[in-house]
């Protein structure tokens, strides 16, 4: 099967469970994710409302997801199919200065899954399936018996609280 079901942002406040294609890997860094758990965040709030300038109707929704890795492209070197994987909930170059000095956030090229308008279109993770672009960068496998409901957190509540706790000290 060529589909998969997602949640799409269609305008303020109207959200619809879709039928799309599966993705695809497209460069040789993707890996393709099939997602089995998903959380809801604070910018999904401000994206249903329409709060985001730009924001493209038909946008997959989401950037807190774990999962299975389904496929991987060529220069994936630390992820393997069958393998289970949390995924940060943005996605950065891995190369640049900020990236070396571990300020992914700060990447020039850092895009945030679920989101478009602001910055090129990067679906999300309230779907079945989602390409994730520079997987080496993005993911982060799971440890064998690992509750992937915790690599849910990794993705964005648990560093959002920790940059939080630290600006604070």
């Amino acid at each position: 099967m060529n589909t998969m079901r997602a949640v799409v942002w269609e305008g303020p406040q109207r959200l619809r469970l879709a039928m799309l294609p599966r993705p695809a890997l497209r460069e040789p860094d993707d890996a393709l994710l099939r997602v089995s758990h998903a959380s809801t965040c604070g910018t999904d709030l401000h994206i249903y409302r329409g709060a985001v300038p730009g924001f493209e109707p038909g946008t997959v929704i989401g950037h807190e997801f774990v999962g299975e890795v389904a496929a991987v492209g060529p220069a994936v070197k630390l992820l393997r199919p069958g393998q289970r994987a949390a995924c940060a909930d943005f996605v950065a170059c891995g190369a640049c200065a900020p990236c070396a000095a571990g300020r992914h956030a700060q990447c020039g090229e850092r895009r945030l899954f679920g989101f478009s308008g602001l910055q090129p279109r990067l679906d999300g993770g309230l779907a079945e399936y989602v390409r994730v672009p520079r997987a080496d960068v993005a993911l982060t496998p799971l440890a064998d018996g690992a509750d992937p409901r915790f690599g849910l957190l990794s993705g964005d509540a648990l560093p959002t609280a920790l940059g939080a706790l630290q600006r604070l000290v």
